[in-house]
């Protein structure tokens, strides 16, 4: 079963105009609260590396709560 996802609003600034997406390897980090996170799409507005469960609000979550995840966490 395919993950829900919708199309990408920076939950930085609103852009829905991504710049590109990059799938990666990362090292944990326990200083890092991303470093779990394996694809990420960089804003084509303001720049900002958003991981994609936000950007694309995987699994059905709402704006509000991927912009309140993103501020919480960064």
């Amino acid at each position: 079963m395919e993950e829900s996802k919708s199309e990408f609003i920076c939950p930085e600034c609103g852009s829905t105009t991504p710049a590109y997406e990059a799938m990666v390897s990362r090292n944990l980090d326990p200083d890092d609260p991303w470093s779990f996170v394996l694809q990420t799409i960089t804003c084509g507005e303001c720049n900002t590396e958003i991981p994609a469960h936000l950007a694309e609000r995987w699994g059905g979550i709402s704006l509000e709560d991927a912009r309140s995840q993103w501020r919480d966490i960064s």
